[in-house]
C-alpha cells in the first residue's frame, strides 16, 4: 500500500476547521449504478426516475449466481451493502468494495459536518466519538457498526497497518509485536481489490527529529491489539486515518490462545486457513481517504456466515435509510450523536 510523506488531517479538532472539502459534491453528477438486495424490493424508494431490472451474475467456478435489482441513482437514498460471496480453498469469502467519493453508502449527509463554526466542546466532536468528519462523513458509522456486530461476541484482536505507535498512544493499552500484517490494495484504475495476503510488517518512524534506537529496532514489527469495546475500533481508525488510505485487520476468535500471536510472529508466511478456527472470523477494513483510493470490506471464515451477514446488512440499510429520512430533525451535534448511537445499537 502506498504511504504518503505528507498527511492531511481533516476535522481532527473542532477548533481547526479551515479546510472544508466537499468531495462528495464533486461527484454527484455521475450516473453510477448501485444495487438493491432482493430482500428490500418491497421497500424501494419512490422515485420516478428509478429504473429497476433483474441482473443475473453469470455462473462461474468462483462466483455463485446472484439476483439483484439495479437502481440508477438520482435523488435516491442510502446504498445497500451488497457483499459478493466466493470460495477460497477452505474459506468462505465476502467482499464489498466501492468508490465512496463517487458513490457513498449514505448519500445524504448532515449539513452540520460542513459548517465552519467549531463545535462548542471537543468531546462532542464527531471525529473523536465516531471517526466521522467532513471527508469520510457518515459512511464510517456503517463500517464500524458492521465490524463490531461481527466481533462483539468473540475475543477480538486487530492490526492497525503501519500506525502501531499511534494506536498504542490512543488506546493506551499493551499489545503484541508481530512480524506479519494483512494487505489489500484498491486504487484508481483497479476494477476490484487486490488481496496480497500476509506481508512483512512495518511501522512508521519519525523523520525529524532522528528516529530513536527503539524505533529503528521495532520498525519492521506491527502491533496486535485486543479489541474489548466499540470505542477501540474508533481509536484504531483515528490512528490510521492520516494517510491516503487506511487499513485495519480484525480477528474474531471463538477460543483465544497464543496461537494467533505465535503464527503472526513466525519467519514463515502465515495463511488464514492455518490461523482461523472453525468458528473464527477475519475482517479487513480498507478505507480510501483521498480521491483515487477506494474502500473495501473483506470478510473470511471457515463456516458460511452468509445468513448472519445478510441479516446484519439489511438492518444497517434500514437504519441508514431512517437516518437520511430524519436529517431534517437534526439541529445540533447532540442530535447527530443520538442518531449515530441509534445506528450503532441496531
Amino acid at each position: 500500500m502506498a504511504r504518503e510523506l505528507f498527511r492531511v488531517f481533516i476535522g481532527l479538532s473542532g477548533k481547526a476547521r479551515g479546510l472544508h472539502l466537499h468531495f462528495r459534491e464533486l461527484w454527484r453528477h455521475s450516473p453510477d449504478l448501485w444495487h438493491l438486495p432482493p430482500e428490500l424490493w418491497g421497500e424501494k424508494p419512490e422515485c420516478a426516475s428509478c429504473l429497476f431490472s433483474h441482473i443475473f451474475t453469470a455462473n462461474s467456478p468462483e462466483r455463485e449466481r446472484n439476483q439483484t435489482f439495479t437502481h440508477r441513482r438520482a435523488s435516491c437514498p442510502m446504498k445497500p451493502l451488497n457483499f459478493i460471496k466466493t470460495r477460497e480453498q477452505n474459506l468462505f469469502v465476502y467482499n464489498f468494495f466501492y468508490d465512496r467519493f463517487q458513490n457513498p453508502i449514505i448519500e445524504k449527509s448532515w449539513s452540520g459536518l460542513y459548517e465552519k463554526a467549531p463545535y462548542e466542546e471537543d468531546e462532542k466532536n464527531p471525529y473523536y466519538n465516531f471517526a466521522i468528519n467532513n471527508n469520510l462523513a457518515e459512511d464510517n458509522i456503517i463500517y464500524i457498526t458492521l465490524v463490531w456486530q461481527l466481533l462483539k461476541s468473540k475475543t477480538a484482536f486487530a492490526i492497525p497497518n503501519y500506525y502501531r505507535d499511534e494506536a498504542k498512544d490512543i488506546l493506551n493499552k499493551a499489545f503484541h509485536f508481530i512480524k506479519w500484517e494483512y494487505d489489500l490494495e484498491y486504487e484508481h484504475m483497479m476494477t476490484e481489490p487486490q488481496d496480497n495476503g500476509f506481508v512483512k510488517s512495518r511501522s512508521c518512524i519519525t523523520i525529524s527529529p532522528e528516529p530513536s534506537s527503539w524505533e529503528q529496532e521495532h520498525k519492521h514489527l506491527a502491533g496486535l491489539f485486543e479489541i474489548e469495546k466499540y470505542q477501540d475500533i474508533i481509536g484504531l481508525e483515528l490512528a490510521t486515518f492520516g494517510d491516503a488510505s487506511s487499513e485495519i485487520t480484525f480477528f474474531g476468535l471463538d477460543n483465544y490462545n497464543l496461537k494467533l500471536v505465535n503464527q503472526l510472529s513466525t519467519n514463515e508466511k502465515p495463511t488464514l486457513d492455518e490461523i482461523l478456527g472453525e468458528r473464527d472470523i477475519f475482517i479487513d477494513l480498507l478505507i480510501g481517504q483521498d480521491m483515487g483510493y477506494y474502500s473495501c470490506i473483506t470478510i473470511k471464515a471457515k463456516e458460511d456466515i452468509w445468513e448472519t451477514l445478510n441479516t446484519l446488512t439489511i438492518e444497517l440499510y434500514k437504519k441508514g435509510l431512517n437516518y437520511e429520512q430524519n436529517l431534517h430533525n437534526i439541529e445540533s451535534i447532540d442530535d447527530f450523536a443520538t442518531e449515530m448511537k441509534t445506528i450503532i445499537n441496531l
